[in-house]
């Protein structure tokens, strides 16, 4: 380990249980530790958890923190980093001649060294969370502040650390170096003298020199590392806008620190003007005016305290001082500037404190530790954070912290499971730039004081009112549509609903249905409003949300809007979605319903004994639900469009070619989706569904027995399944044909009679009214970052996107031989050096042969069949919650943002995005009332007809024609010839 004071080290050993095992010291101490799941190969894309050590960044080490548990239960790569520490590490003049933060400049070195070489480890280099405890959280919270460290980690999490705690940085290091120069005997005239002084000692001379009085060498503002103090860096916005896990312990200041300290055996004794003399320097750190002093010493301390009521008092006072205050108020400028931030406070006392520290000490500073890193499983009962004494409910809360940290390092966001009983509280509150906490309020308006009833087919249903500015909204939420598809009723069509006695409440969002980790993210990405609600899952989730605006008696009915969540058919939610601005400004009753997703939804083993299509059929229930019951909402049930995005869409294009919805639907609206796509339908469904059983340990040699199998594991074990299964994720390892990107729909003869491009051929659609679309850029971020699709400067390689188009030809429905053709049409004349054009060709080939050519297919068929078609490309970047790279285009799901009114839901928006807004939220509803989306007041969207013009959607809206026109042809003639070999082969 690195040069420090080996006796002061020691004292880490009381973070937990009083043991800990001291390794040789040396300044020769720049390495890291590895430690990787076992079966862990090159490609395996695992996120990487890069942990920096506390010690007051004077002591510590790598090797004292065993991360084998936290890497063989979160499934992740952990990296344990040692820096320079003390006077080595962090020594500074000033100037340019020791400019000081070596230490930092270490952890950053270390961060690129990860970036050259984690892979073949099985860690994934664009997944990479920095994170550490006290000082180690210091510096983590650092690297967000400094360019030096830009684009080397993606996440944060800090522990009881910021960079903001009193005396961890400097703006003025040369007193310091004064006095250091002067207890070594060093001229302290100049910076240039002292510095070649200083490096003239022995290191071991420097380190562990007594007649140093320092505790401590802090960070300092540099100009480079940092350009700005912290507080500035923060105030201004400059900084990395990262997703951050942070938070402190519930007693901080109780017994490790004031050890450290020397103040342990004197709290009790102290005087009400030693306290002063202690607290004065931290207060003024806080930026507290020395006349107030007095005034927050005496709100804690008080008068007449006895002797351990005025150690409690003290030791509250100095833990928000020094931790609570300085990391709340870093949380909060990282909220307020568009970072999705989660805060915890730890509230567990260890049971292994008995042995060390006295009863009053409860979550003492570093206790969080051990549970993170899995310390009730270590084997090394000499590791400092070995606990195997640690009781059953312990190893649950261990359990329960690795998971959260490392769904947090996986997706950005914590798993919301559930706390040990009572052991342990953790509050979450996520903030961002629309402020989102767990507090569930809405902000579209004052709420009626009389809640508004509908009564349906089933029973009574008691929603709630909201006002969108003067306009008041019906809400209902939570209403079912169907029989729980629990127990039997799993992999089974879904069940008619049964009646209700009484009033059913209908105020709160209904659980969304089991879905991967990512799901909670991706809800995030389409939510609009101010404050938002996480979501909650359960197999029990086929419930829908109904908005209808107010009507007088009288009024005619409204058209009704019923839309389809996408998320690549294993994530979506109802209630990520508002609709109350479109409702209100449209006059339109708008229905969000869910269906079951991916093992749930879609297992098929191609016979009676699971046909597949649960998800489809779902859907159809809600429709069905719809024509029965939406009259009782003010909606017409002769007036129902689908819309719907991304799986969503395709959902909607693939109903209008089932027989099983005829009628149920008057018109549709697909948005980056058709059944087209090569994902829409799963080839081979009982490869799939023993896949499944496989990994479930069900065994699969008949399908009856498969099935009965899966149904009788509980919901959390198929998802655990699921979760094996790497559902559309990229793996270069892999062999193409053997990759199985989805659980998605099958042609089971009865939902889909036939594979979708027969059906359109054959002009086997509902005769509706169709209006369908693409972004202009669908490949630029969110697909790719849940694909773990590489797009950065180590791979935008022509050779490598040869390797990623043979890795993604399944899903581009292109053949081997035909990736040399692609390469010559997208790449050919482009600079090998310039990265950031491979990034966009490669970007266009996935766009073109996925997204753009299966809709312009459908709207071929459609037209062709004489039905009305309108066609669109959004051009319009959207802001989000979610923080992206700001682009000149619209990314995947951009347009739902201004679709569903999410410029009005905060106060950053700018008047053209307003106006994109209504006129989008119009030109929908217009469609929705009559099929066509013109009213004579927008401009004129022109009929997709055989001169293909389509409509341009940005801050100017303008028509186009033949979209793409030049690359679909290379498109239409790669897929033509395709056929023709097949027929030959044939």
């Amino acid at each position: 380990m690195c040069l420090q004071d080996v006796e002061r080290m020691n004292n880490n050993r009381f973070m937990l249980n009083g043991k800990h095992q001291i390794f040789s010291v040396s300044e020769d101490c720049l390495v890291l530790n590895i430690y990787s799941p076992a079966e862990a190969t090159t490609g395996a894309g695992r996120p990487v958890m890069v942990w920096f050590h506390g010690g007051s960044l004077a002591t510590g080490a790598a090797t004292s923190y065993d991360g084998s548990a936290l890497a063989a239960y979160g499934d992740v790569v952990v990296v344990t980093v040692q820096y320079r520490l003390g006077i080595l590490g962090f020594f500074s003049t000033g100037d340019e001649h020791a400019p000081g933060n070596q230490g930092f400049l270490d952890v950053v070195a270390a961060l690129r060294w990860v970036q050259g070489n984690i892979t073949p480890f099985g860690g994934d280099l664009n997944c990479v969370t920095v994170f550490g405890g006290s000082a180690g959280g210091s510096i983590a919270s650092g690297l967000v502040l400094s360019p030096v460290a830009s684009g080397l980690f993606h996440r944060v999490i800090t522990q009881s650390g910021v960079v903001t705690i009193p005396g961890i940085m400097t703006s003025h290091p040369w007193p310091l170096a004064q006095n250091i120069a002067n207890s070594m005997a060093c001229s302290s005239s100049s910076s240039a003298e002292m510095v070649q002084c200083l490096r003239q000692k022995e290191g071991e001379e420097l380190a562990l020199s007594k007649k140093l009085k320092t505790t401590i060498y802090p960070l300092t503002v540099d100009g480079t590392v940092f350009p700005k103090s912290p507080k500035e860096l923060l105030k201004e916005k400059h900084f990395h806008l990262v997703p951050f896990l942070m938070g402190v312990n519930n007693h901080e200041f109780s017994w490790l620190i004031p050890r450290g300290w020397s103040l342990l055996d004197t709290m009790e004794r102290m005087s009400w003007e030693d306290m002063l003399a202690i607290l004065t320097p931290f207060l003024t750190s806080l930026d507290v005016p020395p006349e107030m002093m007095p005034t927050i010493i005496d709100e804690y301390l008080g008068s007449d305290l006895d002797p351990q009521a005025k150690r409690q008092a003290f030791q509250e006072l100095m833990g928000d001082m020094l931790l609570n205050v300085p990391t709340f108020s870093f949380s909060r400028h990282l909220r307020d500037a568009g970072s999705p931030v989660f805060f915890y406070e730890f509230q567990h006392r260890p049971s292994s404190f008995v042995k060390i520290k006295p009863a009053w000490v409860k979550a003492d500073h570093g206790a969080e530790t051990a549970f993170v890193f899995g310390g009730p499983f270590l084997t090394d009962e000499s590791s400092l954070l070995a606990f195997p004494e640690a009781t059953e409910e312990e190893k649950q809360l261990s359990l329960t912290m690795m998971a959260q940290w490392t769904h947090f390092a996986r997706t950005g966001l914590p798993s919301l499971l559930p706390t040990a009983g009572a052991l342990w509280s953790m509050r979450w509150i996520l903030c961002s730039s629309l402020t989102l906490c767990l507090m569930t309020q809405t902000a579209l308006g004052a709420l009626h004081t009389k809640k508004p009833q509908v009564v349906t087919k089933y029973g009574t249903l008691q929603g709630k009112h909201m006002h969108v500015e003067k306009t008041p909204i019906q809400v209902f939420l939570g209403v079912p549509f169907s029989r729980p598809p629990l127990g039997i009723r799993r992999f089974a069509p879904p069940e008619p609903l049964e009646p209700w006695q009484g009033t059913r409440d209908a105020t709160t969002y209904p659980p969304a249905c089991l879905q991967e980790s990512w799901g909670q993210m991706a809800s995030m990405y389409v939510n609009i409003r101010k404050r938002y609600k996480l979501l909650r899952f359960s197999e029990d989730c086929l419930y829908l949300n109904v908005y209808a605006p107010v009507r007088e008696p009288g009024d005619a009915p409204l058209p009704v809007m019923v839309w389809f969540p996408g998320g690549a058919f294993v994530v979506g939610a109802a209630s990520s979605y508002e609709g109350s601005y479109l409702a209100a400004r449209e006059k339109v009753v708008l229905v969000f319903l869910q269906y079951r997703l991916g093992v749930f939804g879609f297992l098929s083993t191609g016979d009676s004994h699971a046909r597949g299509n649960w998800g489809l059929l779902d859907q159809m229930a809600a429709l069905r639900w719809v024509q029965e019951n939406i009259a009782a909402f003010g909606g017409d049930p002769g007036n129902v469009t689908l819309f719907g995005q991304s799986a969503g869409a395709m959902c909607i294009s693939g109903l209008m070619m089932s027989p099983l919805a005829s009628g149920l639907f008057h018109r549709a609206i697909t948005q980056s989706g058709t059944a087209l796509f090569k994902l829409f339908i799963t080839p081979n469904p009982l490869k799939v569904a023993k896949k499944v059983a496989h990994l479930a340990g069900c065994n699969h040699n008949s399908t009856q027995i498969l099935v009965n199998c899966l149904r009788a594991l509980s919901g959390a074990k198929v998802m655990h399944v699921s979760e094996k299964m790497r559902f559309f994720q990229l793996n270069f390892q892999k062999d193409p044909e053997e990759t199985i990107w989805l659980m998605s729909p099958v042609v089971d003869g009865v939902v889909l009679p036939d594979d979708p491009l027969v059906l359109l051929t054959q002009g086997q659609i509902s005769s509706v009214p169709y209006l369908l679309g693409v972004n202009n850029l669908e490949f630029n971020w969110l697909v790719p970052y849940i694909m773990k699709f590489p797009l950065n400067r180590q791979v935008m390689k022509k050779e490598t996107i040869a390797r990623m188009l043979w890795s993604t030809r399944t899903l581009l429905n292109i053949t081997k031989e035909q990736i040399p053709l692609v390469v010559e049409e997208y790449l050919d004349n482009t600079n090998e050096r310039d990265w950031k054009m491979l990034r966009n060709r490669m970007m266009d080939i996935v766009e073109d042969a996925a997204f753009v050519y299966a809709t312009l297919k459908t709207a071929h068929y459609h037209r062709d069949a004489s039905l009305p078609v309108y066609l669109y490309e959004f051009e319009c970047y959207a802001r989000g919650m979610i923080v992206k790279p700001r682009t000149d285009g619209a990314d995947h799901g951009d347009e739902m943002y201004f679709l569903f009114g999410g410029p009005f839901a905060t106060d950053l928006s700018t008047g053209k995005e307003k106006a994109l807004s209504l006129r989008m939220m119009k030109y929908w509803a217009n469609f929705a009332r009559t099929g066509n989306p013109n009213d004579g007041n927008l401009p004129c969207w022109p009929r997709y007809d055989k001169d293909e013009k389509y409509l341009q959607l940005d801050f100017t809206t303008s028509v186009g024609k033949k979209l793409k026109e030049k690359k679909m042809a290379f498109w239409m003639s790669l897929y033509r010839s395709q056929r023709s070999e097949k027929q030959r082969q044939f």
